[in-house]
Formats: structure tokens, sequence, C-alpha cells
């Protein structure tokens, strides 16, 4: 825009009791980012100016301070596609963030395989979400995306969610929301907390993608919801596997929107030689296919594309993938170098749909054995 800004979305503290690791957190993103100014609610500026007492560089502000007005109608210049539109800091559960650099370009694309590509969604369409928006899922997934084919969206509050989940569920029912997104623990959460009381009204038969990423997807999980919301009008085809991550913007894969859940059992000590052959250890649900103008592979050792069946490291290509880590050569070269995106994940290609395994860095090889932690 006309300031020239590029923005760092932090996702604000989840409890006062651990303020410590927080400010931790707080001042590596704002170093990693270089990071000149934080902009923050008025009920957490002490809070947070407690933690910074002035170890970055960067000054505090209440949003308030940094609000346009109506006299404000310079009009904003169009930004390059290739323009850098905001750092979306990666969870950083194995290591300290890193600020994944995210262009316009990279927005355009992504929203485009989500909205058009992956959800054949139409302005008739509604989205419902409590995802927060400071995370790429709630972020691009509900704001961004929606915007791009003009979706209109309803907000809930995340803790509102998570203190009673069946306001989720009831929103989709008063709204006739058709698109929603959520993690595994979620729709687990649902089908165990919401009563027969709060749902005796529902009419859920609205709804044509309730997604699910961001954290391993367990099929039993999924057919619970299902299976619980189905005398509520809930169609069998609603359920969505998707795969992403930060570094490819958003979304990697989407399941098919008209199809049914599709899961594969597996041979577990077939597994551990790294072959997905069929059995009854370990169930996988398909996350479905790569979106048109993007490449995927599963990957051996020496980056080869590996047979169908074969467990290797997944690899993604296209326009979605983002330039690597801000102020991190070293870290951008060894997950994007080559001109593919190396995810860390490990999975296996079937009749073309992805299955994911886990983390190559959770993985325990033990006597030239892979042993999956869950």
């Amino acid at each position: 825009d006309t300031a020239g800004i590029v923005a760092v979305p932090m996702y604000p503290p989840q409890t006062l009791a651990k303020m410590e690791a927080y400010g931790d957190t707080v001042r590596h993103i704002l170093s990693a980012s270089g990071a000149r100014a934080l902009i923050t609610s008025e009920s957490l500026k002490t809070l947070i100016g407690e933690q910074l007492a002035d170890t970055t560089g960067a000054s505090l502000y209440v949003e308030s301070q940094v609000r346009g007005t109506h006299g404000d109608d310079a009009s904003p210049e169009m930004p390059a596609l290739d323009d850098l539109a905001f750092l979306q800091f990666t969870s950083g559960s194995t290591s300290k963030p890193k600020g994944v650099m995210v262009t316009f370009g990279n927005l355009a694309a992504n929203a485009h395989a989500i909205m058009v590509d992956g959800l054949k969604s139409t302005p008739d369409d509604r989205g419902v979400s409590w995802l927060p928006l400071y995370h790429d899922m709630g972020l691009i997934g509900f704001v961004v995306a929606p915007l791009y084919t003009l979706v209109q969206v309803m907000f809930l509050p995340t803790m509102s969610f998570i203190r009673r989940p069946s306001i989720w569920l009831d929103a989709i029912h008063r709204h006739r929301g058709t698109i929603t997104f959520a993690p595994n623990f979620a729709y687990a959460l649902a089908t165990r907390a919401v009563t027969d009381a709060q749902a005796k009204d529902w009419d859920l038969s609205c709804m044509r993608a309730l997604g699910c990423g961001a954290e391993p997807i367990q099929a039993d999980v999924l057919r619970g919801f299902l299976d619980r919301f189905a005398k509520h009008g809930l169609a069998p085809t609603s359920a969505l596997p998707s795969y992403g991550m930060a570094e490819a913007t958003l979304a990697i894969t989407f399941w098919d929107i008209d199809k049914e859940l599709r899961s594969d059992c597996l041979d577990v000590d077939e597994m551990r030689a790294g072959q997905a052959s069929p059995g009854n250890g370990m169930e996988l649900v398909a996350c479905g296919k790569p979106f048109p103008g993007h490449e995927l592979k599963v990957a051996g050792p020496d980056g080869s594309p590996l047979p169908e069946r074969s467990v290797g490291e997944v690899w993604v290509k296209g326009p979605s993938v983002t330039k690597g880590y801000y102020g991190d050569p070293v870290a951008t070269e060894e997950a994007f170098g080559g001109g593919w995106l190396k995810t860390g994940d490990l999975g296996y290609l079937a009749d073309g749909d992805l299955y994911l395994c886990g983390r190559a860095k959770d993985l325990i090889i033990l006597n030239g054995k892979n042993y999956y932690p869950q």
C-alpha cells in the first residue's frame, strides 16, 4: 500500500502464566523480522511493554493510534505480484519460528487454488470460521481467499468456540454456512461436547465443505463427526481433508469436493520398511491431489520420484510456493533449494492421491526400520 508496510501477524499471549516464554517469542519475531513498530490493543499494551522493556528496536503503538480517517483518500499504489505482502511466522514446534515470505503473487495463486479449483466456490457460498486471524489457515483461508471470490464469511471468536463448541455448528445452521475449516481436534471436540438439546433444531444440510487440516487427520474422528450429525442433514460428502503449510502460502492438496471420505488401512511392518501395503494396522486419510499449475512428488533420498505406495518426503512446486525464510538464506536453501519445496513431511501416493505418514523429524529409525510416533 502507500505506506510501504510489510505486516507480520503475531499471536497474542494465550495465558498470563506463560508470559516469559511468550516474551521470548515476541523478541525473536521482532528481531528476525527487523520490525520497527509493534501494534497491539489497549488491553495488551502494558503486558507486552513489560516483556519488551526496550530490548528491541521496535516502538509500541496501540491500534487506535494508527487508524486512518475518511480524509485519507490517497489511492493505494498497486503492488507488483512479486512484492512481499507479509511474513507468516511458522509455529516453531521443533525450532525457533521462521518468517515465511509471502508475496502478493503467492496469495493470488493460492486463493485461486483454494476457492476456484478446490472449493469450486460461488458468491452464494457462506463461510463460517472461528480460526484465529494471526494463523495462515484463518488469515488466508477466511480473509484473503474469500475476498478473492467475494464470498461472505461469518467470524466467531476463537475462545468462544473453545468454551462452547456448539456455537460453531449453531452458526452454520443459522447463517446457512457452506464452507468451514478446522483442525482434527475441533471435530473430535464438537462430536463429544455438543448435546442433543443444543443440536435438536439444527439443519446442517447447507454444509458443502468441512475442511480439515493443520494437524494429523484421523479417519475415525471425521467419520464420528459425520455420523453424529447425519440426522441433522450433514452430507457424507461434506468432509474435505486437506494438506498445506505456510511455506506453500497455505493449501497444497484438497480432497475432491464431491466425494465421500477415503482412507487407506496399512500393514505397520511394511510401513516400517517404507512400503504402504494394505493391511489392518494404521489408517490414513486421502488428502487429494495437487492443484492445477502445481506439482507434487514423493521423493527418495536422492530427490528422484518414488513409485506409488513407496514412502518418501513430499516435495512441492508451483506459484503458491513462497520465496523462503526472511533473513535466513541457509534455512531457505535447505527447504527451497533446487526449485522444489522440501516439506519435511513423509507420505506416499496411491491412485494419485496423497496420504501423509508423519514428519521426517519425528521419525525414529531403529535397526533400519522406521517407527512413527503416532
